[in-house]
């Protein structure tokens, strides 16, 4: 998929005429980040679930790619640097764990922080 005059080969997993894609700096290198979002079950107690694809600038002026799935997807700021949060039950399919991610100058997620929410 062509974005900004750049190409993305995205995985299977996120089909390129289903995915939004959002841009915002995630790692702090003021070039532009792209995640790819792509809603895969639409109703049922699974409603919102997710393929997510993020490729984050690195030093080598390449993008790095990382995948996960999830729940619901936010974007916040915290001490100034823009952070993806992601949300999933726990393996007791009461308790939501709601876990923060940042993205290193070479475009690597890194947990945060995460914390458990009774729902």
């Amino acid at each position: 998929i062509r974005i900004d005059n750049l190409l993305f080969t995205l995985p299977e997993e996120l089909c390129e005429t289903m995915s939004a894609c959002y841009k915002a700096d995630l790692n702090n290198d003021n070039i532009p980040d792209y995640v790819f979002v792509n809603i895969k079950v639409w109703n049922g107690s699974y409603a919102g679930q997710s393929d997510i694809g993020v490729f984050v600038s690195n030093t080598q002026k390449k993008y790095s790619f990382n995948a996960f799935e999830t729940r619901h997807l936010e974007a916040e700021v915290i001490d100034g640097k823009v952070m993806l949060i992601k949300y999933a039950y726990s393996d007791d399919n009461i308790t939501f764990i709601r876990q923060v991610y940042t993205f290193n100058q070479e475009g690597q997620i890194r947990l945060y922080k995460a914390e458990a929410l009774a729902i």
